[in-house]
């Protein structure tokens, strides 16, 4: 059953993006959006959280995953998260998880082979089967990923992670500093 945003709920979060120190950093901005779910969890499914990949995010240290130049404006990232009003939770979620992202994806200089539209980022894959991590591209428009040799990835079940730039070091990858 479909859970419905409330003026309480909404005029919650607005209050989070009217605080000016919301927005002091980027890093600030992150901080207060994972601390707003943290402090009303209780209003979303554990499946929301999930299947919004917020889960993997709860607990990550900004400073280690915090990209450098997110294509976010601090100035007008108040306006952008109410231009579409969400209905829904999940919608309200949606946003948020795609923001959260958006300020720690590293991503790579090309578009998604597959639909050519969406813009490709490094994610960590873990397999649920074997716990294996392997760093794979992924389309954030699509979901479509590949491994880094441009093969289909095809390993299941998996728990996603972000990739920082250790992790980009460990795997072998060297990338611009536009991309991060």
């Amino acid at each position: 059953m479909e859970k419905y945003v409330t003026w309480e709920i909404l005029d919650n979060f607005r209050s989070l993006l009217n605080e000016e120190k919301t927005f002091c950093s980027f890093s600030d901005y992150y901080t207060a959006l994972i601390e707003w779910i943290k402090s009303n969890v209780e209003l979303f499914d554990m499946s929301m959280l999930q299947d919004n990949r917020i889960m993997e995010l709860l607990d990550l240290n900004p400073e280690e995953y915090l990209i450098d130049n997110p294509s976010i404006s601090l100035d007008m990232e108040s306006i952008r998260m109410f231009n579409n009003k969400p209905s829904a939770l999940d919608s309200l979620l949606m946003g948020i998880s795609s923001t959260l992202w958006e300020l720690i994806s590293i991503s790579l200089d090309e578009n998604c082979s597959n639909c050519v539209y969406g813009e490709l980022r490094y994610i960590i894959y873990e397999s649920e089967l074997t716990q294996k991590r392997e760093l794979v591209i992924e389309c954030e428009q699509c979901g479509y990923a590949e491994l880094l040799n441009g093969k289909k990835w095809s390993g299941g079940m998996a728990n996603v992670f972000p990739a920082n730039k250790k992790d980009l070091e460990k795997f072998g990858v060297k990338i611009s500093s536009s991309s991060t």
